[in-house]
């Protein structure tokens, strides 16, 4: 920061303006001179044995440690400028400065060490499901099914009733009677003869004609 040092010194023909940093050491910031006689009578308004310096104090340091000393080392102390003896430190504040030009570019710096490679990032979530695919066309008919195995037969159905029985036939006509055989000759008498053969049975007689057959018995259930 710049700062502003004036006072007045009648018994000064320089001052020196010092930062105290402590007892034994002191950095000089700037000197001014006293002004004379015949240069006061020349500038109406400026008293006599005044001076005037703008000092550069870094920043950090307070500006309440500056000193004045004249040629002689008699010590000024604060007060109003004025005053013979005594001096003032003001702050300068002066308007920004214009912008210096831009410097040459530097040289390229060296290419930085490689990054870490980064995490893996998280799974996306899930798509949401696609529409669903269109009918996939018929299939080929399929070869006939094999036969079915045969049913089993049906119980068989009740036997029907007995019909009723038919009327009795004609009896057949009589046969007629075997003609006789002739009559043995009469032998002698002795012994008795022997039986003559029986004559030959006569022809059996036709028979009588079949009675007409009863109506057939009812079919019985399945």
């Amino acid at each position: 920061m710049f700062l502003y040092v004036q006072g007045n010194d009648v018994s000064g023909t320089t001052e020196f303006i010092y930062y105290k940093h402590n007892a034994s050491d002191y950095t000089l910031l700037g000197s001014a001179s006293n002004t004379t006689a015949a240069a006061t009578a020349a500038t109406a308004g400026v008293p006599l044995f005044s001076y005037a310096s703008l000092v550069y104090l870094p920043d950090g340091l307070d500006p309440a440690n500056i000193v004045v000393h004249n040629q002689a080392g008699t010590v000024q102390v604060h007060g109003q400028h004025e005053v013979s003896g005594q001096f003032e430190v003001t702050l300068v504040t002066g308007g920004t400065g214009a912008t210096g030009a831009t410097g040459e570019t530097g040289p390229a710096g060296a290419d930085g060490t490689d990054g870490t490679n980064g995490t893996n990032g998280t799974d996306g979530a899930t798509g949401a499901t696609g529409p669903a695919g269109a009918d996939g066309a018929a299939g080929a008919t399929g070869p006939a099914g094999a036969d079915g195995t045969n049913g089993t037969n049906g119980t068989d159905g009740a036997t029907g009733a007995t019909g009723a029985t038919g009327a009795p036939g004609t009896a057949g006509a009589d046969g007629a009677a075997g003609a006789t055989g002739p009559a043995g000759v009469d032998g002698t008498n002795g012994t008795n003869g022997t039986d003559g053969a029986s004559g030959a049975t006569g022809p059996a007689g036709a028979d009588g004609a079949a009675g007409a057959p009863g109506p057939a018995g009812a079919d019985g259930a399945a």
